[in-house]
């Protein structure tokens, strides 16, 4: 299997909102309900707030691709008033 890594594409928006879940599943979910986990995931990372990001230009969204499932993420910024670049997320599913 190979895993490739490209820029986000609007499509990947749905799959990308999955993989925050599994992912804060297997790291929270345990002690945190689900119904909560998926309450926040509504509230900061809702179709439109993605829709937002992928539109703002200082924001660059990578995706690591496995024959064709999105199993990884990444959220970059540019901050062109400090001249920095952040990664603000990176995750990847745990099973990857």
């Amino acid at each position: 299997m190979t895993i490739s890594l490209r820029r986000w594409l609007r499509s990947d928006l749905p799959a990308i909102q999955r993989l925050l879940l599994d992912t804060w599943l297997d790291a929270y979910g345990s002690f945190i309900p689900r119904e909560d986990l998926a309450g926040y995931l509504q509230a900061h990372y809702s179709r439109a707030k993605l829709e937002a990001l992928f539109d703002d230009p200082d924001v660059t969204g990578l995706v690591a691709d496995e024959e064709g499932a999105v199993v990884g993420y990444a959220k970059l910024y540019h901050s062109r008033v400090e001249q920095r670049f952040y990664v603000h997320q990176l995750y990847i599913l745990p099973a990857k």
